[in-house]
């Protein structure tokens, strides 16, 4: 057996679930190009000191991972769709997203793209613990034998 290549052009999804609701979001992997231009991005020098701002490579996973949302509703009871910029989320869309009351599991997912591949897991990055009420669908069919 040999080690195995990641499809990165293969989607996945995140679900989120509580009590009362679920949030479904259709990701794309980041490729090796977009990973290192984000954190360059997040990278910034003060008082001639190198800084990370891991909000801003939060904010950047997420743009360029979420591709859909499903289980969203607007004020008036319809379906949300986040306004894109061309294939990636708006900032404005991203922002009411990172407002709303899910904001704290989105941002740990948004801590846990920057690595290669699918996520197995989202754990807190002061705790390490895994996140309830987050779960990784890598392949829908596989979930549907479930």
């Amino acid at each position: 057996m040999g080690i195995l290549v990641n499809d990165i052009t293969k989607p996945y999804t995140v679900v989120f679930k509580d009590k009362k609701n679920t949030i479904t979001f259709t990701m794309r992997q980041l490729n090796y190009a977009t990973r290192t231009m984000i954190a360059n991005e997040a990278i910034y020098m003060k008082q001639g000191k190198q800084l990370f701002d891991a909000g801003k490579n939060t904010f950047l996973n997420l743009k360029h991972s979420i591709v859909d949302i499903e289980g969203l509703v607007d004020e008036a009871g319809k379906a949300w769709k986040p306004a894109k910029d061309g294939e990636f989320l708006s900032d404005a869309a991203l922002d009411d997203l990172l407002s709303s009351d899910f904001s704290t599991k989105l941002m740990y997912l948004g801590n846990s793209l920057g690595m290669p591949g699918i996520p197995k897991d989202i754990v807190s990055h002061v705790t390490f613990s895994k996140i309830e009420g987050i779960e990784i669908i890598q392949d829908k069919e596989q979930d549907k034998k479930k």
